[in-house]
């Protein structure tokens, strides 16, 4: 078989070492998101540090609970790592009680700057974990109980499932009765938690969303004809629409890696990659767990410098598809690269978030936000600040917005909706407060639509410095008032709101419509007050 032979390099190690000389026992599962890599294992009673392997012959020392995560000239994947380890008792994250009578599973979160290993929930087991486009954790406790970030439980009677930004839950049906089987066309029903909706579906084995939209592996292991109808053992969808899956391979102990050529509309094998469990990041990042307990992550080497992450946007559109091949064909006719090369010049848009986490956008959407400033070919943007709600210090954010110039906000509202606004002109700062006319773009990135220019591109942007310390971007019929550390003020109140407006003309007389749900997500379009869960800021180039 034809194969990608250049798609990636894997940085593939020996995980965890075990203690007295064991190899690491059975890693169950891995999954992945833009925000984490997620891995579910089987761990012995305790860890220690010893040498591991590489593919590449150099060896390098894993932590006491770690893996190496970047290889010497390769892309770090992702800024934090998610691990479940079943456990008795716990003194410290990297020791466990000796006597095992039952195995349970907890949670960790490794930081990879500090090489710490932390307890995320240990108030139940977690099963699995998943995150819908937004970065929200959902848990699968022990029970096949889908639970959200607050440990509300959600839908019971489940063996898997995703999450739609709209919070709609669409599941995998375990069998046990405790929910009624859904087929994949039955409507929503009420969740556990009035905000959720859910279905569960029988007859699947395996699922995905890509782009909140569910693809899903049948029992037998088939998947929709639509892609290629073929036999898988695990499907994952990157945040950016790309989609990766395993093969279903008789007598094979691990699974060769494809990857879904849109174009072509066929699966096209990575070399040298495989697995019995994957998830995708993006076009170029998955990370696979073999049947022997390696973690590879992928990374593509001369394409991206330490902690930058490129987004490569095409300068012209394909002008031809290939036909479609029948899906016996789709595994067998691959061509050794990437087809067909019928993009010219690429002009590459680099996203620098070496300190922070860039946890809002992804590669189309800073495509799309490129898209959306006139008269302006930026060719990078570098995350400057990011926090979530009440995380860092008013100053902070003060100090991270003042003085800039081309700055970029994406501001995550309590209704799960991306607002963002660019702004050109110098903005206002302690040192002088005095409101500044700039131009500005206005745009909701969950909904892809930006307010017309002529309404932004007289602006002003003003710092109210003498009492509550926030910031307020204007234009025509719009007012956004915003903490830029994200969460209250300096008097612990919650001033943020976002106002927009239209004027509708009726003869003489004007009217307001109020559209404030747009910049919101809130369905109610009156309200135009939010809260902040995350903001993040950066300086395009």
């Amino acid at each position: 078989m034809q194969t990608y032979n250049n798609l990636m390099n894997f940085n593939q190690q020996l995980f965890l070492q075990t203690l007295e000389e064991q190899e690491c026992q059975e890693i169950l599962c891995l999954l992945h998101s833009w925000r984490y890599n997620v891995v579910l294992s089987k761990y012995p009673k305790q860890f220690r540090n010893r040498e591991a392997n590489s593919l590449g012959g150099k060896r390098r020392r894993t932590n006491s609970i770690g893996m190496q995560h970047k290889n010497q000239n390769g892309l770090q994947l992702m800024p934090s790592l998610m691990c479940r380890l079943p456990q008795t008792e716990m003194s410290m994250p990297q020791k466990i009680s000796s006597e095992v009578s039952a195995t349970r599973y907890f949670l960790y979160i490794y930081n990879i700057s500090a090489n710490v290993w932390s307890l995320v929930e240990s108030s139940f087991d977690v099963k699995a974990v998943r995150f819908d486009r937004l970065g929200n954790i959902y848990y699968l406790d022990a029970e096949n109980c889908a639970r959200n970030s607050l440990n509300e439980k959600l839908i019971c009677g489940v063996s898997d499932f995703e999450v739609t930004v709209e919070k709609k839950i669409i599941a995998l049906n375990d069998g046990s009765g405790i929910v009624p089987a859904d087929t994949v066309s039955s409507q929503f029903k009420p969740a556990l938690v009035s905000q959720y909706q859910y279905k569960a579906i029988t007859g699947f084995k395996g699922i995905t969303l890509l782009k909140d939209e569910p693809i899903l592996i049948s029992n037998d292991g088939t998947v929709d004809a639509v892609y290629g109808g073929g036999k898988l053992v695990s499907i994952s969808a990157g945040i950016d629409g790309s989609l990766w899956a395993l093969q279903d391979e008789n007598n094979a102990t691990d699974f060769t890696l494809l990857k879904w050529q849109t174009v072509a509309q066929k699966w096209y094998s990575v070399e040298g990659a495989k697995g019995v469990c994957l998830s995708a990041y993006n076009e170029i990042s998955v990370a696979l767990v073999n049947s022997i307990g390696l973690l590879s992550l992928s990374s593509q080497t001369g394409h991206q410098n330490e902690a930058e992450y490129v987004v490569t946007v095409p300068t012209s559109v394909p002008t031809s598809e290939p036909s479609a091949t029948s899906p016996s064909q789709s595994l067998t006719q691959a061509p050794s690269t990437q087809p067909p090369a019928t993009t010219t010049t690429q002009q590459q848009i680099i996203v620098n978030s070496q300190q922070y986490q860039s946890l809002l956008a992804n590669a189309d959407d800073f495509q799309w936000i490129m898209n959306q400033i006139p008269n302006k070919n930026f060719t990078k943007v570098t995350q400057i600040y990011g926090a979530d709600e009440n995380q860092r210090s008013i100053q902070e954010g003060i100090d991270a917005f003042s003085n800039r110039t081309d700055i970029i906000l994406l501001y995550k509202t309590d209704h799960n909706s991306i607002t963002g606004y660019y702004i050109n002109g110098s903005t206002p700062s302690d040192s002088s407060p005095l409101y500044r006319r700039v131009k500005s773009v206005i745009f909701s990135l969950s909904a892809r639509q930006s307010l017309p220019y002529n309404r932004t591109e007289v602006s002003t942007i003003s710092y109210y410095s003498s009492n509550k310390k926030f910031f307020v971007l204007s234009a025509s019929q719009i007012d956004l008032v915003f903490t830029p550390r994200c969460g209250s003020d300096i008097n612990g109140y919650y001033t943020d709101d976002f106002q927009n407006q239209e004027e509708e003309k009726q003869g003489s007389q004007v009217t307001y419509i109020r559209l404030n749900s747009l910049l919101t997500g809130n369905s109610v379009e009156s309200v135009s007050a939010v809260s902040c869960k995350r903001i993040e800021m950066y300086l395009a180039q």
